[in-house]
């Protein structure tokens, strides 16, 4: 993530960090053409301008940023106990609103050796 964001956390769970994930075929990569078409044409700011302006520059890679998928934006949960579905159902339904203000497309859980269960602990 490029800003600053306050991860939720609850006494069973928080989101550690959030990724773009899935890049189909791979992130578009930034080369020495992208840097000088932004200092000369974008007053030095390396944006989607000079990104368009030519293709990847990963090595083989010829294809415009266009063709570069952005992927899914995708928060990492990490469980500090067991808890049960309902529980982890309400936490997560509650975040919503943070989802939609940073623009998650998913979560992912990490092993931490905790679960979530059916039926209560």
């Amino acid at each position: 993530m490029t800003k600053t964001v306050e991860m939720p956390k609850t006494d069973f769970a928080y989101i550690k960090d959030v990724h773009w994930v899935n890049q189909k075929p791979h992130p578009f990569t930034i080369g020495p053409k992208h840097v000088a078409h932004a200092a000369d044409h974008c007053c030095g700011m390396l944006g989607e301008e000079s990104c368009r302006a030519y293709p990847c520059a990963a090595k083989g890679c010829r294809l415009p940023y266009d063709q570069h998928t952005k992927g899914d934006h995708v928060a990492f949960v990490y469980l500090t106990r067991n808890s049960t579905v309902d529980e982890m159902r309400n936490w997560l339904m509650s975040l919503t609103e943070w989802t939609k203000n940073n623009k998650i497309d998913g979560f992912t859980f990490v092993d931490t050796g905790f679960r979530i269960r059916q039926d209560s602990f």
